[in-house]
């Protein structure tokens, strides 16, 4: 917990947003727990994550706003600024 509140004071030093920490730390368990029984599911096949149209619309949509985001950086000399 201190860790995190390490991580919080350098982060608002820096100017990054404390959102998506908060996010994280919240949801993490509960992505690791649903992760681990699909995977159960599937009998440890990734392929589970395409299988169905929308689950692969929304990784798709993942995929692009990280290739957006990373060409915004290139393109704006490896500063990491909004969209």
């Amino acid at each position: 917990m201190v860790l995190f509140g390490i991580a919080g004071c350098v982060m608002r030093k820096v100017g990054l947003e404390l959102a998506p920490l908060v996010l994280a730390y919240v949801l993490g368990p509960m992505l690791d727990i649903a992760l681990r029984q699909s995977l159960s599911l599937s009998g440890g096949n990734f392929g589970i994550f395409f299988a169905r149209p929308i689950s692969a619309v929304c990784l798709g949509i993942v995929g692009v706003l990280l290739i957006l985001q990373i060409a915004h950086a290139v393109r704006g000399k490896g500063k990491w600024t909004e969209l």
